[in-house]
């Protein structure tokens, strides 16, 4: 959310504010590290359940770690300030034109995938992760 904010202060204003990217940073490092957690406090809940995890079973032997390391891929992709300015020079012989894409502007669209938390949010609300079920 504040990447766009960001980037719509950035074009009405003509400058970004330092201050909204250095929050929008420390926004995606926390979310990396309440992804890792929830993995985590999942694995006990689990264990705690004696089903089929044991004590001995860790993040990172039973496998749940490749998905954190996805989910965490999947998050990081944001726009980040030391990117603005560079571009990727695309260059279209046929129509003899040259489009030049920011990358900040591909990866703020590309984190719109993010919305799979709110997803994944309403069905841990609802009665889909009820133990009973």
């Amino acid at each position: 959310m504040l990447s766009v904010i960001n980037f719509e202060v950035k074009f009405s204003e003509g400058n970004s504010n330092w201050l909204i990217e250095l929050c929008s940073m420390l926004c995606t490092l926390f979310l990396l590290f309440s992804i890792y957690m929830r993995y985590d406090l999942w694995l006990r809940w689990k264990i705690s359940l004696e089903s089929l995890y044991t004590i001995h079973d860790t993040l990172t032997n039973t496998g749940i770690i490749k998905q954190i390391y996805f989910e965490q891929f999947l998050c990081l992709l944001a726009p980040y300030p030391f990117l603005d300015g560079i571009t990727i020079a695309e260059e279209v012989k046929m129509l003899d034109t040259t489009i030049n894409y920011e990358i900040n502007h591909i990866l703020l669209c590309m984190c719109f995938i993010r919305v799979y938390l709110l997803l994944r949010f309403t069905f841990y609300l609802s009665n889909f992760h009820n133990p009973r079920t």
